[in-house]
């Protein structure tokens, strides 16, 4: 027995060492290739880093897309308005009494109105004066309005020039975000084709890794396997010793006992061997 216990011991002991062994070689692994896995931990950060940066470029590039068309839908409005007060100039009313200012027309309405007013006229030429005097009326309430649209017209056009100037102010950051963003494309596709090839060697690193990995979990396997038969087969030897040992001293202790009832000399230890049964006797007799 003592023999097995010693062969087991020592497989258990090799397997342990052989595990060891092989947990070495997988550190000095990642140790040898530890660039090559910052590496591509390297790249790949950069890559999301520079996504996050084109991300931010592209939604800004959306962003000033948005405001620059509703700026130019704005200043197609403001031209329609302004292009519809440039329109009444082609009134009839006003190309025929074009080079009259308001003032001037005012004073000649006031005076028609004072002569009907105060002279002595004829029915007819009153009727002629008045026809005139309400075509002179409807010229002044033209003229009066064309006055305020053009005033209106310079507002608009002083609008429009602000907002094209914020529309070109718009596309011009446009632009730039643009080129900034085709900048950033042009450094990710060349990060992306680095990684690929950074991922080729990490694959065959990977492989052999796991290799390693497995063969130092199946010997560590191996060895719990190996540490509990060696457990089993102490415990058994254990179990199988105890029980020897109690057969043994239950035999000598007979033998010393019917020694002890022929009244034979016993030595101290024999006679601790027997106690128990010396302590019954009585008992027995007792009850006998």
């Amino acid at each position: 027995m003592d023999n097995t216990i010693e062969k087991l011991k020592k497989i258990t002991n090799e397997l342990r060492d052989q595990r060891q062994k092989l947990n070495d070689e997988t550190k000095k692994f990642l140790e040898k290739n530890k660039k090559d896995f910052a590496e591509i931990n390297l790249i790949k950060s950069k890559i999301r880093i520079i996504q996050e940066k084109n991300n931010e470029c592209v939604n800004k590039i959306k962003e000033l897309k948005k405001d620059r068309n509703a700026l130019n839908s704005r200043i197609l409005e403001l031209n329609k308005e302004i292009g519809k007060i440039k329109g009444e100039k082609t009134n009839d009313i006003y190309k025929n009494n074009n080079s009259d200012s308001i003032l001037d027309l005012k004073n000649k309405i006031s005076k028609l109105e004072w002569f009907i007013q105060t002279k002595p006229i004829s029915l007819k030429k009153e009727e002629e004066l008045q026809d005139k005097l309400t075509q002179m009326k409807k010229t002044l309430e033209i003229k009066k309005q064309f006055s305020k649209n053009i005033r209106k017209s310079k507002r608009l056009k002083i609008k429009k020039t602000r907002i094209k100037n914020e529309a070109d102010e718009k596309h011009k950051q446009l632009v730039q975000f643009s080129l900034k963003s085709d900048e950033y494309f042009s450094i990710l596709t060349n990060l992306k084709k680095k990684k690929k090839l950074e991922e080729k060697k990490i694959d065959i690193l990977i492989n052999e890794l796991n290799i390693l990995k497995k063969n130092a979990n199946d010997m560590h396997q191996k060895y719990i396997n190996a540490v509990k038969i060696l457990k089993e087969k102490m415990k058994k030897i254990k179990i199988q010793t105890q029980k020897e040992t109690i057969e043994k001293n239950q035999e000598q202790s007979k033998k010393v006992y019917d020694l002890f009832l022929k009244g034979k000399k016993l030595s101290l230890s024999d006679l601790a061997l027997i106690k128990d049964k010396i302590d019954e006797s009585p008992k027995r007799d007792s009850n006998a």
